[in-house]
């Protein structure tokens, strides 16, 4: 369900791009499979790690943000070219080598680039790929989803606070989810997105401001935040 979704989006958002600048690759890699996410293990997770790379892509171009570049998403925004690279952990472990490398990625791929931000989706490490979440009504939605990404900020802020890498002025959390409301008996899915604000420059909060601004205009979600980073 979560990625039917994510499928259509990334159609929708690529439909119309110049045929030279499409992802081909990496549009074919996504299908590889395996079919189910329970099936998936750390060594067949490539083609959903490239469906988060291209579904946060269609979501900064629904956001109304450029997309220039797919390695793995660049953007454009007032002015400023932000690299972004997307780390799909598969369990808590794996989070601090990702992190690593990351920061590295940003450091060779992004190298001309001032700015940069590390994507995270914890949508495995907490199982919400698979897990259905049930809620009385939909204004317990925020509640129930923002314990994972507050989990999962808690366990690694230090490390964020201490990128000596002044280039990463934010990592982004995100996470899709399926989830139940039953006073209206609704099966429905959700992505939720957080950004963690390292604090870098007054230019970097301005920039990540819009980005909160418009992903909050055009998904009305409550859910959407901003966390400063001190």
């Amino acid at each position: 369900m979560t990625e039917s979704d994510a499928f259509s989006r990334i159609h929708c958002a690529l439909k119309n791009f110049d045929s030279a600048k499409l992802p081909r690759k990496a549009l074919k890699d996504m299908l590889g499979g395996p079919l189910l996410p329970k099936e998936e293990t750390p060594n067949t997770a490539h083609s959903r790690n490239i469906l988060f790379e291209l579904e946060l892509a269609a979501r900064f171009h629904e956001a109304g943000i450029d997309v220039t570049g797919f390695d793995d998403v660049q953007i454009y925004l007032h002015g400023s070219q932000i690299g972004i690279q997307c780390k799909r952990p598969y369990s808590e472990k794996g989070v601090k080598s990702n992190l690593r490398l990351a920061k590295e990625q940003i450091r060779k791929k992004h190298g001309l680039l001032k700015q940069g931000m590390i994507a995270f989706a914890i949508d495995k490490i907490y199982e919400t790929d698979r897990n259905i979440l049930v809620v009385n009504n939909q204004f317990e939605i925020p509640s129930h989803v923002t314990r994972y990404t507050n989990d999962f900020i808690g366990k690694n802020k230090t490390d964020w606070h201490y990128l000596l890498n002044t280039k990463i002025m934010a990592i982004l959390i995100c996470m899709r989810y399926i989830c139940h409301i039953k006073d209206i008996n609704l099966l429905t899915a959700g992505f939720q997105f957080e950004i963690f604000d390292r604090g870098m420059s007054e230019q970097d909060g301005v920039l990540l401001h819009q980005i909160k601004s418009r992903f909050a205009s055009k998904y009305q979600s409550p859910v959407i935040r901003a966390i400063p980073g001190t």
